[in-house]
Order: C-alpha cells, then sequence, then structure tokens
C-alpha cells in the first residue's frame, strides 16, 4: 500500500520524507509549477492556486508581481497577458528572488510594498501599477502592454473620477518627493 499524498500544493522533499514514491508525483494529476513543488493540475491556469503553490518555495522578502500582481487584486489586463504566463516575482534589491523556469524575477521591492491577497504575498496595488507602469515604458521585460492598458488599470484603481483611490494617492504621494510619478518614465 503506497502512502498517501499530501494535499497540494506541497513541497516534493515534504511529500518525499512522509514515504511518497517518485512515481506518486509524477501523476497525471499534479502540475509543477517550478521545481521541488506539486499542485492540482486542475488549478494549473488559475493565478490564486499557482501562486499558492509557488509561494510555498519563495523567500519570505519576495512577492509576486507585474501582471502576476494585477491578477491577483483582479485588475484588468489585455486579452492574452495573464498572471501566470510567465509568473512575476519581486525580492529585495541586488539579488534574485527566484531561479525557475515561467518566472520572471525582478529586484528592488522595500517592505512596505507588500501586501497579502488570497493569502500570497504580492506588491501593493499602488506598486503594482508602478510595476505595470514600467513594463509599458519598455524598462522591464514582460508581456506586451500599452498604455491605453495601463490607463484601464489606472481606471480601476479610481473609485471615481472626482477623488483618487487610496492606492495611487499613497503611490504620487510616496513618489512627489522624486518628481515623478512611480513607473512613469524618466526624462
Amino acid at each position: 500500500m503506497l502512502p498517501p499524498l499530501p494535499e497540494p500544493p506541497f513541497l516534493v522533499a515534504t511529500a518525499l520524507a512522509f514515504g511518497a514514491t517518485r512515481r506518486q508525483l509524477r501523476s497525471p494529476r499534479l502540475h509543477a509549477p517550478v521545481r521541488g513543488v506539486r499542485m492540482d493540475v486542475g488549478l494549473a491556469d488559475d493565478v490564486r492556486g499557482v501562486t499558492a503553490a509557488v509561494q510555498l518555495v519563495l523567500p519570505d522578502d519576495a512577492a509576486f508581481s507585474h501582471t502576476t500582481a494585477a491578477a491577483l487584486w483582479d485588475l484588468p489586463l489585455p486579452r492574452g497577458v495573464t498572471g501566470t504566463g510567465p509568473l512575476h516575482v519581486t525580492g529585495p534589491a541586488g539579488r534574485r528572488s527566484i531561479d525557475a523556469l515561467h518566472v520572471v524575477s525582478h529586484a528592488g521591492l522595500a517592505p512596505v510594498d507588500v501586501a497579502v491577497r488570497h493569502g500570497v504575498r504580492t506588491t501593493r496595488p499602488d506598486r503594482t501599477w508602478a510595476d505595470l507602469g514600467a513594463l509599458v515604458a519598455g524598462r522591464q521585460a514582460g508581456p506586451s502592454l500599452g498604455p491605453t492598458d495601463l490607463v484601464v488599470v489606472t481606471d480601476a484603481l479610481l473609485p471615481g473620477a472626482d477623488e483618487p483611490g487610496p492606492a495611487l494617492v499613497s503611490c504620487s504621494k510616496r513618489d512627489s518627493r522624486h518628481g515623478r510619478v512611480a513607473g512613469a518614465p524618466r526624462r
């Protein structure tokens, strides 16, 4: 009788330590979003499921960012751009947060930029907006986002036309000391 597998998502090392076999870990019911992690194959395209699984191997000072964070915050993304393909992760300045296939690693994350959404660490909405702006400006590699896409995200973050939402107010206050809006190209 084979030992039961842990409830997904789980670390391969944990399953092996409890007696699971490599054959069990290759089950077609399991998906490997990154090396060393298994999750339910039915959630392989679900941003919440994938990020919950990948968070098992993320350093504590890293968070999901860019289009992945936008998807976690339920912000509108253009057709063909998903939060899972590729995943975006940002860690502190000076080091890569994760080295894995289908994951784009960024640096420069401050602790104040992190929030928890759907049980995973992600960048706050204002930081996510700035990161998307960097993609639009072409300063960072990533999916194709245009200025119109950023306007659509901005509209989603604003509660009304007369008053900006708290996410962008905090963003503009934080970055006004630098004389520019976060995510805007430097001139």
